[in-house]
């Protein structure tokens, strides 16, 4: 009888055991934290640092360069039958590097240097705080390998946590192959690039001296072997992350489901497209612009935004998605209403003047975490 009774309480027990754990995976599923690098990251443009230490005059040529992509993008979508993307400016950095003998442990050691001041401030903790609690974030960044990893390691992530712009050559072996009519080309938009250059590029002002260069440059590089060494740099830019964000999300949790990703610009209006399309049939997928671009913000495919010169703002914001979804975030939001850190989508405003007030807010803080050159970068 003893041993009847004992068995039974035992039953109770595992059952209540059971009940328990199925509780837990139902309401403490590990969530999929994916965050662009530079912004949301690190404050610095990696690009933009090697290129102003390695290549003459770089500050000004990536700034022509970066504004010059921009412009072909609108106008052509593709070229040389590849399709363009918001992180082709690395492809062409590259030859420019390559022609000044650059090495990949230069763009490290540039990258290590600035680490420690360039770390939004709170998005340590932010990133401890998501792993102690067995949640995954990881890093999809149009950023060189080479300066990725440095960032990724200081953040403790493993290497399936990474994905970035990979050039599937040494700049060594690059320069080696290149001929004196390409090193001439090379020098030639570099000049040309700094004659263009002035504070006000973002403004328009000289956006056509800036097309006719790109075309020129790119017609001069069309047939000769630098046009495949682009085609076989795999950038993580606007076509590349919603690819590798997607493929990662469902490794990771079985499907498109329980996700968010937190983008600053250009380059991130892909996934936050993906992710558009997937809320819309019900999933818990969201976008969050983080002190983004005018282009970002202003897309209806944002769910959120967060405008704020530390990360403690976008830490409450993804706890609310966390424990609550996305219900839970719209709550968290609603009860900010007055703290201007915090919107819905900007569609969702009513006015103008409130349309204009969070475009300020986003600009303000990228340009005091960012300073006024990298906030420009496009």
């Amino acid at each position: 009888m003893f041993v009847l009774f004992f068995v039974k309480r035992i039953g109770v027990k595992l059952k209540e055991m059971f009940i328990m754990f199925i509780m837990f995976i139902g309401f403490n599923k590990k969530r999929f934290i994916g965050f662009d690098c530079e912004g949301p990251i690190r404050s610095d443009d990696g690009a933009a640092l090697a290129c102003s230490k390695l290549v003459p005059k770089g500050d000004r040529v990536y700034s022509v360069l970066s504004r010059g992509v921009w412009l072909i993008l609108a106008k052509y979508k593709e070229w040389w039958n590849h399709r363009l993307q918001a992180g082709t400016t690395l492809a062409l950095l590259t030859f420019l590097l390559a022609v000044f003998s650059a090495k990949e442990e230069d763009l490290t050691e540039i990258a290590k240097k600035e680490s420690e001041k360039s770390f939004v401030p709170g998005i340590k903790y932010l990133f401890y705080d998501l792993q102690s609690q067995n949640h995954r974030p990881f890093i999809f960044t149009t950023s060189y390998e080479w300066q990725a990893k440095v960032t990724a390691e200081e953040l403790n992530l493993f290497p399936e946590e990474l994905f970035c712009t990979k050039v599937p050559h040494k700049l060594s072996y690059l320069r080696a192959q290149l001929t004196d009519t390409e090193v001439k080309i090379a020098k030639m938009f570099i000049d040309r690039a700094s004659e263009i250059y002035c504070d006000e590029l973002s403004s328009g002002i000289h956006d056509e001296k800036i097309l006719s260069l790109m075309d020129w440059f790119l017609n001069e590089l069309s047939g000769t072997q630098i046009q495949q060494w682009l085609q076989d740099i795999e950038i993580m830019g606007s076509l590349g992350k919603p690819e590798a964000f997607r493929e990662a999300v469902i490794a990771s949790q079985g499907e498109f489901n329980n996700a968010i990703f937190i983008g600053d610009s250009s380059t991130d209006m892909g996934v936050a497209k993906l992710i558009s399309e997937h809320r819309a049939q019900g999933k818990n997928v969201v976008f969050i612009a983080w002190n983004g671009t005018k282009e970002l913000v202003t897309s209806d495919q944002v769910t959120w935004g967060v405008a704020a010169d530390n990360s403690e703002a976008l830490r409450l914001l993804i706890d609310a998605w966390i424990k609550g979804g996305i219900k839970g975030g719209n709550a968290f939001i609603k009860e900010q209403q007055n703290h201007p850190s915090f919107h819905y989508s900007i569609l969702e405003r009513a006015s103008v003047e409130e349309v204009e007030e969070i475009l300020t807010h986003h600009l303000d803080a990228r340009n005091h975490l960012r300073g006024l050159y990298t906030a420009n970068l496009i």
